[in-house]
Protein backbone atom coordinates (compact mmCIF):
# COMPACT_ATOMS: atom_id res chain seq x y z
CA UNK A 1 0.00 0.00 0.00
CA UNK A 2 2.80 2.18 0.44
CA UNK A 3 4.02 1.97 -2.95
CA UNK A 4 0.73 3.65 -4.02
CA UNK A 5 0.85 1.69 -7.00
CA UNK A 6 -1.46 2.43 -10.13
CA UNK A 7 -2.42 -1.30 -10.51
CA UNK A 8 -2.07 -4.80 -8.82
CA UNK A 9 -1.93 -7.46 -11.00
CA UNK A 10 -3.27 -10.78 -9.12
CA UNK A 11 -2.35 -13.67 -9.61
CA UNK A 12 -6.21 -16.21 -9.55
CA UNK A 13 -6.23 -18.97 -7.13
CA UNK A 14 -3.26 -17.40 -5.30
CA UNK A 15 -3.76 -13.84 -4.32
CA UNK A 16 -7.58 -12.72 -4.12
CA UNK A 17 -7.48 -12.59 -0.30
CA UNK A 18 -5.61 -9.10 -1.46
CA UNK A 19 -8.21 -7.88 -3.48
CA UNK A 20 -11.24 -6.36 -0.27
CA UNK A 21 -7.55 -4.18 1.21
CA UNK A 22 -6.84 -2.91 -2.07
CA UNK A 23 -10.34 -1.99 -3.34
CA UNK A 24 -10.95 -0.65 0.21
CA UNK A 25 -7.69 1.69 -0.31
CA UNK A 26 -9.49 2.61 -3.88
CA UNK A 27 -6.10 1.02 -6.04
CA UNK A 28 -7.23 -1.21 -9.20
CA UNK A 29 -6.68 -5.04 -9.46
CA UNK A 30 -6.63 -7.09 -12.34
CA UNK A 31 -6.94 -10.80 -11.84
CA UNK A 32 -5.23 -13.08 -14.12
CA UNK A 33 -4.68 -17.06 -14.64
CA UNK A 34 -1.96 -17.40 -16.87
CA UNK A 35 -1.66 -21.38 -16.99
CA UNK A 36 -2.65 -23.00 -20.17
CA UNK A 37 -1.54 -21.37 -23.75
CA UNK A 38 -5.48 -19.77 -24.20
CA UNK A 39 -4.99 -18.16 -20.94
CA UNK A 40 -1.76 -16.11 -21.99
CA UNK A 41 -3.48 -15.24 -24.73
CA UNK A 42 -6.44 -13.62 -22.88
CA UNK A 43 -3.95 -12.15 -20.56
CA UNK A 44 -1.73 -10.88 -22.91
CA UNK A 45 -4.97 -8.71 -24.46
CA UNK A 46 -5.68 -7.69 -21.01
CA UNK A 47 -2.12 -6.15 -20.65
CA UNK A 48 -2.00 -4.83 -24.23
CA UNK A 49 -5.32 -3.01 -23.93
CA UNK A 50 -3.79 -1.22 -19.95
CA UNK A 51 -0.75 -0.26 -21.59
CA UNK A 52 -2.28 1.33 -24.43
CA UNK A 53 -0.32 -0.57 -27.24
CA UNK A 54 -2.86 -2.82 -28.54
CA UNK A 55 -0.87 -3.60 -31.71
CA UNK A 56 2.04 -4.74 -29.80
CA UNK A 57 0.29 -7.49 -28.14
CA UNK A 58 -1.61 -8.81 -31.49
CA UNK A 59 1.67 -9.22 -32.95
CA UNK A 60 3.06 -11.12 -29.85
CA UNK A 61 -0.05 -13.27 -30.23
CA UNK A 62 0.65 -13.61 -33.90
CA UNK A 63 4.59 -14.41 -33.68
CA UNK A 64 3.39 -17.38 -30.78
CA UNK A 65 0.35 -18.52 -32.75
CA UNK A 66 2.59 -19.16 -35.80
CA UNK A 67 5.84 -20.86 -33.84
CA UNK A 68 3.49 -22.94 -32.12
CA UNK A 69 2.07 -23.80 -35.29
CA UNK A 70 4.84 -24.81 -37.07
CA UNK A 71 5.63 -27.28 -34.03
CA UNK A 72 2.70 -28.60 -34.21
CA UNK A 73 3.08 -29.10 -37.79
CA UNK A 74 6.40 -30.88 -37.70
CA UNK A 75 4.57 -33.64 -35.30
CA UNK A 76 2.84 -37.01 -37.09
CA UNK A 77 -0.76 -37.14 -36.55
CA UNK A 78 -0.54 -39.75 -34.24
CA UNK A 79 -3.23 -40.60 -31.51
CA UNK A 80 -0.74 -40.81 -28.53
CA UNK A 81 -2.08 -41.74 -24.97
CA UNK A 82 -0.29 -39.88 -22.47
CA UNK A 83 -0.42 -39.53 -18.72
CA UNK A 84 0.82 -36.48 -16.90
CA UNK A 85 1.87 -36.98 -13.56
CA UNK A 86 2.73 -34.29 -11.06
CA UNK A 87 5.85 -34.81 -8.60
CA UNK A 88 6.36 -32.89 -5.20
CA UNK A 89 7.52 -33.69 -1.52
CA UNK A 90 4.14 -34.68 -0.99
CA UNK A 91 3.65 -37.33 -3.43
CA UNK A 92 2.16 -37.52 -7.17
CA UNK A 93 -0.98 -36.22 -8.57
CA UNK A 94 -2.02 -36.65 -12.40
CA UNK A 95 -2.45 -33.71 -14.56
CA UNK A 96 -5.44 -33.01 -15.75
CA UNK A 97 -6.19 -30.97 -19.14
CA UNK A 98 -6.46 -27.76 -17.67
CA UNK A 99 -2.50 -27.84 -16.58
CA UNK A 100 0.32 -26.89 -18.72
CA UNK A 101 1.63 -30.24 -19.79
CA UNK A 102 -2.24 -30.95 -20.39
CA UNK A 103 -3.28 -27.99 -22.24
CA UNK A 104 -0.18 -28.59 -24.55
CA UNK A 105 -0.82 -32.39 -24.91
CA UNK A 106 -4.28 -31.23 -26.36
CA UNK A 107 -2.73 -29.19 -29.52
CA UNK A 108 -1.51 -32.21 -30.35
CA UNK A 109 -4.38 -34.13 -30.17
CA UNK A 110 -3.38 -36.67 -27.95
CA UNK A 111 -5.39 -38.48 -25.38
CA UNK A 112 -4.92 -37.75 -21.69
CA UNK A 113 -5.43 -40.88 -20.08
CA UNK A 114 -6.67 -38.33 -17.23
CA UNK A 115 -9.76 -37.24 -18.79
CA UNK A 116 -12.65 -36.66 -17.18
CA UNK A 117 -11.18 -37.74 -13.58
CA UNK A 118 -12.86 -36.13 -10.28
CA UNK A 119 -10.27 -33.17 -9.69
CA UNK A 120 -8.38 -32.83 -6.08
CA UNK A 121 -10.60 -30.37 -4.35
CA UNK A 122 -8.42 -27.64 -4.06
CA UNK A 123 -7.07 -28.15 -7.55
CA UNK A 124 -9.56 -28.46 -10.75
CA UNK A 125 -6.35 -29.02 -12.99
CA UNK A 126 -5.60 -32.49 -11.13
CA UNK A 127 -6.81 -35.69 -9.94
CA UNK A 128 -5.56 -38.03 -7.39
CA UNK A 129 -2.83 -40.85 -8.22
CA UNK A 130 -3.16 -44.72 -8.14
CA UNK A 131 -0.90 -46.60 -9.32
CA UNK A 132 -4.02 -49.10 -10.32
CA UNK A 133 -5.95 -46.81 -12.06
CA UNK A 134 -2.73 -45.68 -14.02
CA UNK A 135 -1.99 -49.55 -14.87
CA UNK A 136 -5.40 -49.88 -16.00
CA UNK A 137 -5.23 -46.54 -18.45
CA UNK A 138 -1.63 -48.31 -19.71
CA UNK A 139 0.04 -44.74 -21.44
CA UNK A 140 1.92 -45.00 -24.28
CA UNK A 141 3.97 -42.18 -22.76
CA UNK A 142 4.32 -40.56 -19.32
CA UNK A 143 5.34 -36.88 -18.68
CA UNK A 144 6.38 -35.50 -15.38
CA UNK A 145 6.14 -32.50 -14.38
CA UNK A 146 7.64 -31.39 -10.64
CA UNK A 147 8.17 -28.87 -7.71
CA UNK A 148 11.13 -29.43 -5.66
CA UNK A 149 14.64 -30.70 -6.56
CA UNK A 150 14.27 -32.75 -9.87
CA UNK A 151 17.03 -34.28 -9.50
CA UNK A 152 16.03 -36.26 -5.95
CA UNK A 153 12.58 -36.52 -7.50
CA UNK A 154 13.73 -37.88 -10.75
CA UNK A 155 16.08 -40.33 -9.16
CA UNK A 156 13.43 -41.62 -6.22
CA UNK A 157 10.77 -41.98 -9.05
CA UNK A 158 13.04 -44.03 -11.10
CA UNK A 159 13.68 -46.16 -8.29
CA UNK A 160 10.16 -46.78 -7.33
CA UNK A 161 9.86 -47.42 -11.56
CA UNK A 162 12.80 -50.24 -10.88
CA UNK A 163 11.36 -51.89 -7.61
CA UNK A 164 7.56 -51.65 -8.45
CA UNK A 165 6.51 -54.72 -10.87
CA UNK A 166 3.28 -52.41 -11.65
CA UNK A 167 5.05 -49.80 -13.00
CA UNK A 168 7.20 -52.41 -15.18
CA UNK A 169 4.12 -53.12 -16.74
CA UNK A 170 2.84 -50.21 -18.39
CA UNK A 171 3.61 -49.43 -21.92
CA UNK A 172 4.87 -46.19 -21.23
CA UNK A 173 8.22 -47.83 -18.76
CA UNK A 174 8.14 -51.01 -20.72
CA UNK A 175 9.26 -48.74 -23.99
CA UNK A 176 11.23 -46.56 -22.04
CA UNK A 177 8.80 -43.50 -22.71
CA UNK A 178 9.16 -41.90 -19.31
CA UNK A 179 10.07 -38.51 -19.41
CA UNK A 180 10.45 -35.76 -16.92
CA UNK A 181 9.57 -31.76 -17.99
CA UNK A 182 12.03 -28.75 -17.13
CA UNK A 183 10.30 -26.34 -14.42
CA UNK A 184 11.11 -23.63 -15.52
CA UNK A 185 8.39 -24.51 -18.39
CA UNK A 186 5.95 -26.84 -17.06
CA UNK A 187 5.56 -25.58 -12.84
CA UNK A 188 4.85 -22.37 -13.46
CA UNK A 189 3.30 -20.77 -16.89
CA UNK A 190 5.83 -20.37 -19.52
CA UNK A 191 4.34 -17.24 -20.65
CA UNK A 192 5.35 -15.64 -23.68
CA UNK A 193 8.19 -19.10 -23.80
CA UNK A 194 4.87 -21.26 -24.93
CA UNK A 195 6.20 -22.15 -27.54
CA UNK A 196 9.61 -22.99 -26.12
CA UNK A 197 7.23 -25.15 -24.26
CA UNK A 198 5.35 -26.93 -26.62
CA UNK A 199 8.49 -27.77 -28.82
CA UNK A 200 10.00 -29.17 -25.31
CA UNK A 201 7.28 -32.12 -25.42
CA UNK A 202 7.40 -32.66 -29.05
CA UNK A 203 11.35 -33.50 -29.34
CA UNK A 204 11.05 -35.81 -26.53
CA UNK A 205 8.55 -37.67 -28.18
CA UNK A 206 9.63 -37.19 -32.11
CA UNK A 207 13.48 -36.02 -31.82
CA UNK A 208 13.70 -36.88 -35.37
CA UNK A 209 11.24 -33.69 -36.24
CA UNK A 210 13.78 -31.15 -34.50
Amino acid sequence: LSCAPDLVIVNKGMNEKLLPVLEENKIPAAVVELKTYDDVKRGLKMFATISGDVVAGEKIIADMDAEIKSIVDKVPKKNLRVAILHSTAQGLSVQLDGSIAGSIAKMFSWENVASGMTPLEKNPDAAPYSMETLAEQNPEIIFVTSMGDLDEIKANMLKAVEENSAWQAIGAVKDNRLYFLPQDLFLLSPGLRYPAAVKTMAELIYPDKF
